[in-house]
């Protein structure tokens, strides 16, 4: 991905941006460490899975606030093959904006030139999920989704363009950390 010139990593691995403001990706086994690839070595019948879900499940509803755990997208809450899947369900980035993601949003471009109201923020974010979503597999039996990489991007820009953060964050791993 390339943000103001330089290139800071790829729109093929996630990553785990971990601030308030960012959609946040699918639960990872190896940390996000790019170096590496890999899953659990659980069965899915073996406890230590079940109970892995039930952390994330409790993670997901404890970040966004107001969300019934029926409403989840099982991807979500469950780790990818590779533990760098940077893609996650549309319900999923649905379900992140109006708790969290725009709430802090607004609050952090509340005293800049583009200042955005909570309403104008969701606004603005589900433009966004709705503008990348792509579907894999065939149509009759594909799952819809976004890159939440290419979403998180989207947000630096904005920041960027509202003189909250410059090139020097991104280096430092400021939003990844």
């Amino acid at each position: 991905m390339e943000i103001d010139g330089h290139v800071y990593g790829s729109y093929l691995l996630a990553e785990a941006f971990n601030s308030s403001i960012f959609f946040h990706p699918r639960p990872s086994a190896i940390g996000y460490n790019l170096s590496q690839s890999g899953s659990y070595p659980y069965s899915p019948g073996n406890p230590e899975l079940t109970n892995l879900t039930i952390k994330y499940i409790e993670e997901f509803l404890e970040e966004n606030p107001g969300v019934n755990v029926s409403q989840i997208p099982y991807a979500m809450v469950s780790y990818s093959a590779s533990g760098l899947d940077p893609d996650i369900p549309v319900q999923g980035a649905y379900l992140q904006i109006p708790p969290r993601v725009s709430t802090n949003l607004s609050l952090l471009l509340s005293n800049t030139s583009l200042h955005m109201s909570r309403r104008e923020a969701s606004a603005y974010l589900y433009g966004l999920v709705n503008s990348s979503v792509q579907q894999n597999f065939p149509p009759l039996f594909g799952t819809y989704y976004v890159n939440v990489v290419w979403l998180n991007v989207q947000i630096i820009k904005l920041l960027m363009d509202a003189g909250i953060v410059g090139p020097a964050s991104l280096s430092s791993g400021r939003f990844t950390s």
